[in-house]
């Protein structure tokens, strides 16, 4: 199963219950367009994804919904991010982790006490930490941890180019420092993608913070052994530590995509 969530079933379990209700063999239905949708749903919460590619497809090819294949929507998915021409791959090539314009940064998860000034190793794998993983770098300076996180991206992306499938003993894979990146447990809790002020609601009430420091305090003892404590922890928007070396640095305001809470910016 996915190393951060031991609810989700396994793929063979996964198949197992396919396999059951179609009165086929496990085998017969490990294929890839069965695997896809086993990620899309245990991995990456999205079960929905597959038709709503079907439905892209049909409306950039203009066709009828029902003229789109299942195998059509896998080989574009695979498309996007396998070829130099898919716009998912074209995206990440152009990307950045975090974008500094004028006194405004830009990153999509939480800049907080944890992912501040921190730089993962740039081959950090894609699993859970048997220990908390020791910094590629700390940097005090913030435009020399902007560089450094962008780096950790280009970093990932040719590591891909150079081996973009699974080495032969299956434990390892390139670009998969990009996937830990986005990963709280691979990152010990300081995922920049993942980490998040909040998931709905407002970030900033009394409510919101007796929640958020309630998970903090039992994760607190275990912080230093077990990277999945992470997991549902909301970041501090209002820490002063975090906010003090921001406005030291000129920045007064941080535009994040991860998770919606509302309608109203949050100034630094």
């Amino acid at each position: 199963p996915p190393h951060w969530d031991i609810k989700a079933p396994t793929l063979r379990k996964y198949l197992e219950g396919l396999a059951a209700d179609a009165s086929k063999s496990v085998d017969q239905l490990n294929t890839r367009l069965n695997r896809l949708n086993y990620m899309l749903k245990h991995t990456l919460g999205c079960p929905k994804t597959f038709e709503f590619r079907r439905e892209e497809l049909s409306i950039l090819n203009d066709v009828p919904v029902s003229s789109i294949s299942d195998d059509e929507v896998l080989e574009s998915m695979i498309h996007e991010i396998q070829s130099p021409e898919g716009s998912l791959r074209q995206y990440l090539e152009n990307a950045d982790v975090v974008v500094r314009i004028g006194n405004t940064i830009f990153c999509h998860g939480a800049i907080d006490r944890n992912t501040m000034k921190y730089v993962p190793k740039f081959n950090t794998p894609f699993e859970n930490p048997r220990s908390k993983p020791p910094p590629e770098k700390i940097c005090e300076d913030l435009t020399e941890w902007i560089n450094c996180m962008n780096r950790y991206l280009q970093y990932g992306l040719q590591d891909y180019r150079n081996r973009p499938d699974w080495n032969a003993a299956r434990n390892s894979r390139g670009g998969e420092s990009l996937m830990a990146l986005q990963n709280r447990a691979a990152m010990w809790g300081r995922s920049i993608v993942s980490n998040c002020y909040g998931d709905g609601g407002c970030i900033t009430t009394d409510y919101a913070a007796s929640l958020r420091n309630e998970r903090i305090n039992i994760a607190h003892d275990e912080e230093e052994t077990n990277p999945l404590l992470f997991e549902g922890i909301s970041s501090d928007p209002m820490d002063p530590e975090v906010s003090d070396w921001l406005l030291k640095h000129g920045v007064r305001r941080i535009v994040v995509g991860h998770k919606p809470t509302g309608d109203c910016p949050l100034y630094c």
